[in-house]
């Protein structure tokens, strides 16, 4: 798909699911891939955002400026992926941030 270089993609279970959808389609609007996926709009939306995400684009987003997904837009396979590394992490990672306790 990308290539002669293989991959080792790291993703979520909706992640995984969109991701499938691209074995036999490379190109397919947003309603498409709701559809066929049957994930909810949240999850979905987030899920498409990592994998279209300007740092990694695995998935071209027809228009990359807004974050959100028109019923219409085209999402697709980007084939001009590449990665130095061959394991690839889109699964989000959560940050935990130590609340100061505030000294009287």
């Amino acid at each position: 798909m990308f290539g002669a270089k293989k991959y080792i993609f790291v993703v979520n279970c909706y992640q995984a699911v969109v991701l499938c959808l691209f074995n036999k389609h490379t190109t397919l609007t947003y309603d498409e891939v709701k559809n066929h996926s049957a994930i909810t709009e949240g999850e979905l939306n987030n899920a498409l955002l990592y994998l279209c995400n300007p740092k990694q684009k695995l998935l071209d987003k027809e228009n990359m400026k807004k974050p959100q997904f028109a019923p219409n837009e085209k999402v697709g396979v980007n084939q001009g992926f590449t990665n130095n590394n061959i394991r690839v992490q889109f699964v989000p990672t959560q940050t935990h941030k130590k609340k100061e306790v505030a000294k009287d």
